[in-house]
């Protein structure tokens, strides 16, 4: 199995806001006004099927990470993959 890289905590990113994601049309600019800072990684859940089990059991390795804006604090989920792109595409410190 495949380990994905996880994005480090603390990592400021530029999550472009407001239209599909990362769709880069030919009239598309890059928006860095709005920095969004890691704040945490979620644990993955996962629902067994077993009545003997707990509901909910979680798992190391999440795909979601909680993000912070550094202008008005407001707090959200990211997915991991969107962290990445922006790594990927230099938009994150």
């Amino acid at each position: 199995m495949l380990q994905s890289k996880q994005v480090p905590i603390g990592t400021i990113a530029y999550i472009q806001d407001g239209h599909r994601p990362f769709g880069f049309g030919r009239y598309h600019q890059t928006i860095c006004r709005e920095p969004w800072i890691v704040v945490a990684a979620l644990n993955r859940e996962y629902h067994p099927c077993s009545s003997s089990r707990p509901a909910t059991t979680y798992m190391r390795g999440g795909h979601l990470y909680v993000v912070r804006s550094l202008r008005d604090g407001r707090t959200t989920q990211v997915a991991d993959w969107i962290l990445r792109q922006c790594e990927d595409m230099g938009l994150t410190k």
